[in-house]
């Protein structure tokens, strides 16, 4: 009798039991910064360049990633029809699947567009694991 794979019996394709749990959370977690780090280079550095920065943090609990790009650097063409499909994807994902929130401000300021989501910190019971 050949084993059975799926989410009932724990047992991934890989033959590591923990990969069924992990693997929609990474996979939803790269999908997402991946898509806002497009959106800084469409949006914020497609016409003039600049930087962008991606930090990841751990706060009480909370995994804060925020990707950030600063520009345009000069005034703000008159707006471009967008329907925000790509925002409002990664807001679902992010509080659906990450049991998380999502943010997207601009900080006049320092010269930022930030994108930042928190999610609470998974921590894996690696003897539950090897067991």
């Amino acid at each position: 009798m050949e084993p059975q794979v799926g989410s009932d019996t724990g047992i991934s394709e890989w033959g590591n039991p923990a990969s069924q749990r992990l693997a929609p959370q990474g996979a939803v977690l790269a999908l997402v910064i991946n898509e806002l780090v497009d959106n800084a280079l469409t949006h914020g550095l497609g016409i003039e360049g600049g930087r962008i920065e991606v930090e990841a943090v751990l706060k009480h609990g909370q995994v804060v990633v925020e990707v950030r790009d600063d520009g345009p650097r000069h005034p703000a063409p008159p707006p471009r029809q967008s329907s925000g499909l790509g925002l409002q994807i990664i807001e679902t994902l992010v509080k659906g699947d990450l049991n998380g929130s999502f943010s997207l401000t601009r900080d006049v300021e320092a010269g930022w567009t930030r994108a930042r989501i928190c999610f609470p910190q998974r921590i894996i019971d690696e003897e539950r694991i090897e067991g």
